[in-house]
């Protein structure tokens, strides 16, 4: 038995002691280094945020990152209190303050439709005949004794100011005046245009500091999109060189620029000023309009729309302008 068993065991041993080696001589050799070879071949997904981070270690790339922050940072908040002095101005300047008010008796859908008529008939082409609400908003306080209308626009409320204590409703005869923080057009205008000047003043400084350091060139700058535009044919020049008297002439170019101007440009965003160049002995800005939007996507849209247009028989020319030529053509003075 002891025979047997030793023979069985060694027929065995023999079968898989040849299998393996001929198992042995079919495998392709193995090469230590492939695995990593292979690894160095595959793309690292990473290696911009590597780069990045290893850029970003630089602290002169540092420094720059955060100047450029910072000059966003506050280019932000000059633009929102511009936004915010044209904003509160032209609220005030629409809204009415309604007093004497029979309390219990009149109700906001009445006051509304009072203005709403009033106004409807006195402005027939601003409401297109009634299509169009002057009226925007009515505010009744807690005790109904006084309320706030806004209309359309400033001129409707400044003739609303003249029936005051003529007009009844509920019993009472109405008294109309301006709301309390109202401004006048002119401080309005004021706030506005310094509000603009701020603007323009750091626009343009930021943007002479890019060509010092050599951030940007000349051609790069221009190619940028810009708030700022020059306009040429919005007036007649032959008028605005006439013997007109100065103070009379300065109170049409002001309706002018407010009414016909500003109101065109501002169908196509917030403008935050207009500029006419009123000085014959620099001809080559006299009778130009310098305007500045508070957004450049704005003034790329008016651009569009009216260069070349004919206005009031003059043919409409416009010229886009960067911060530092506006600021200079605006006589906005710059800290060099």
């Amino acid at each position: 038995d002891y025979e047997y068993d030793r023979r069985d065991y060694d027929r065995y041993d023999r079968h898989y002691t040849n299998r393996n080696r001929d198992n042995r001589d079919n495998r392709r050799p193995r090469n230590k280094h492939g695995a990593r070879e292979k690894m160095l071949q595959v793309e690292d997904p990473f290696l911009h945020l590597r780069k990045a981070a290893a850029a970003s270690a630089d602290p002169l790339q540092m420094a720059k990152q955060m100047a450029k922050q910072q000059r966003n940072a506050r280019q932000l908040v000059l633009e929102q209190q511009a936004l915010s002095a044209i904003q509160a101005a032209r609220k005030t300047q629409r809204e009415l303050y309604i007093g004497n008010i029979a309390p219990g008796l009149v109700t906001e859908s009445m006051l509304r439709e009072l203005f709403r008529a009033t106004l409807t008939a006195a402005f027939p082409e601003k409401t297109e005949d009634g299509t169009i609400d002057p009226v925007t908003r009515v505010s009744l306080t807690d005790g109904h004794k006084y309320a706030f209308v806004e209309l359309l626009d400033a001129e409707m409320a400044t003739a609303c100011i003249d029936l005051s204590g003529k007009v009844q409703l509920g019993g009472s005869v109405l008294s109309i005046n301006r709301p309390a923080g109202y401004r006048d057009p002119e401080d309005a205008s004021a706030a506005a245009e310094t509000a603009s000047n701020a603007l323009a003043k750091f626009q343009a400084e930021v943007q002479l500091k890019e060509l010092k350091d050599g951030e940007v060139t000349e051609e790069e700058l221009e190619a940028r999109q810009t708030p700022y535009l020059c306009i040429d044919g919005a007036v007649d020049k032959e008028w605005l060189r006439g013997p007109t008297d100065d103070e009379t002439k300065k109170a049409l170019i002001k309706e002018l620029i407010h009414e016909d101007v500003h109101g065109e440009l501002e169908k196509y965003g917030t403008v935050l000023r207009v500029l006419l160049k009123t000085d014959p002995a620099d001809p080559a800005s006299f009778g130009k309009a310098l305007v500045h939007f508070l957004n450049a996507s704005d003034a790329e849209k008016a651009c569009s729309a009216i260069d070349g247009r004919l206005f009031d028989g003059r043919n409409l020319s416009v010229v886009k302008m960067q911060a530092k030529t506006y600021a200079a053509a605006a006589g906005v003075l710059l800290n060099e």
